[in-house]
């Protein structure tokens, strides 16, 4: 009797997207940021009512989303190889 291997099936995305951050237009970022933003504001107001100290405003919001895409590293491979780069610059 021979063993067979299966291979896995990749499953088909349903969104197209960049797998990587670091392929992604300034434009698509900013979208990135700002639907993350969306999500986390929805999920802190469904689970309880925000403190006006902790609340996110409309400036913080805005310097994030003007934060995306605004930093680059230099290294293409930045998502793939993060905690290379960062052990890395611990030790320099």
């Amino acid at each position: 009797m021979a063993l067979t291997l299966k291979q896995k099936r990749k499953r088909a995305s349903t969104v197209s997207r960049p797998h990587r951050i670091a392929n992604m237009t300034t434009d698509e970022l900013r979208a990135l940021v700002e639907a993350m933003i969306d999500r986390k504001l929805a999920k802190f107001n469904r689970t309880r009512t925000p403190l006006p100290s902790r609340a996110i405003t409309a400036r913080m919001r805005q310097r994030a989303v003007s934060a995306a895409g605004r930093f680059h590293s230099g290294h293409a491979d930045i998502s793939a190889h993060h905690d290379d780069y960062l052990a890395a610059s611990y030790r320099a």
